[in-house]
């Protein structure tokens, strides 16, 4: 069950519902959760948080893990809504895929997880010309009328070094999740220091909770009261519409809307 007692959360979660968009729900494939008593934990943290839309984005594509097929994880988010259910609270099948060379082929083959229209992408943490490495993929993917989500560009130390490379991308139409844990300084200073700067700028499209661990769900919290206090507007739109949108398989909705702006 879920240990933890958490007295204060985020007042807002009360009256619209949170969705997540990069998560390691499932049990025992990667580096997440590792059993389903601890997922089934996970879920009742989830609960009390007010979240009612998990997608599920295991590892794929990435050196360290076995990546699952579709099928796969399909198979396994359809068993764990069994349990999820009675909480009020939905999952969907996705993942959190590293670009690498094989990329663009097993796109192609449709063997690679989506997120409703959306692909959630996540980069090597090594120097290297971002723009550059990404531009294939949005060729790829946007020929196809998919959206790249590119997961917590906060902490890559190329982008942090650059922030300008973000204001390229967004002309791209590359959507950014950032994590939560980033906001309250959880990665380092200078992913928190990114983390606020693209909130500020309004160019941050959705704060995911990328849970690992149990306790990561504390470090969720504060950031979730934070980013209250910061802007209820902004709070709404980064864990409540625009993740929502991505739930509900709406991904194209957010970059028109970010475009249009």
């Amino acid at each position: 069950m879920w240990p933890f007692r958490i007295s204060r959360k985020p007042t807002l979660a009360r009256e619209f519902p949170l969705y997540d968009v990069h998560s390691h729900l499932l049990p025992g494939v990667d580096d997440g959760s590792t059993d389903p008593a601890t997922t089934a934990a996970f879920l009742a943290a989830y609960a009390d948080l007010g979240y009612r839309g998990i997608v599920a984005t295991p590892h794929t594509n990435h050196p360290m893990f076995q990546t699952l097929e579709t099928s796969e994880i399909d198979k396994q988010v359809a068993a764990l809504s069994e349990t999820a259910s009675p909480l009020g609270i939905s999952i969907r099948s996705g993942g959190e895929i590293m670009l690498r060379d094989s990329f663009e082929t097993q796109f192609l083959d449709r063997r690679l997880p989506e997120l409703g229209g959306a692909y959630l992408v996540e980069l090597e943490n090594r120097p290297m010309p971002v723009q550059r490495v990404l531009e294939p993929v949005l060729y790829q993917l946007q020929r196809a009328g998919k959206v790249l989500i590119l997961a917590h560009p906060e902490r890559y130390a190329e982008v942090q070094k650059n922030p300008r490379i973000l204001a390229e991308l967004k002309v791209r139409g590359v959507l950014f999740q950032i994590n939560l844990g980033s906001l309250t300084g959880w990665f380092g200073a200078r992913a928190q220091e990114l983390a606020w700067r693209m909130v500020q700028d309004g160019i941050a499209d959705m704060a995911a909770t990328d849970v690992h661990q149990l306790r990561d769900f504390q470090v969720v919290n504060s950031a979730l009261q934070e980013l209250e206090a910061f802007s209820s507007s902004v709070f709404r739109r980064l864990v409540s519409e625009h993740p929502g949108l991505v739930f509900s398989g709406r991904a194209q909705e957010i970059e028109s809307a970010v475009g249009a702006g």
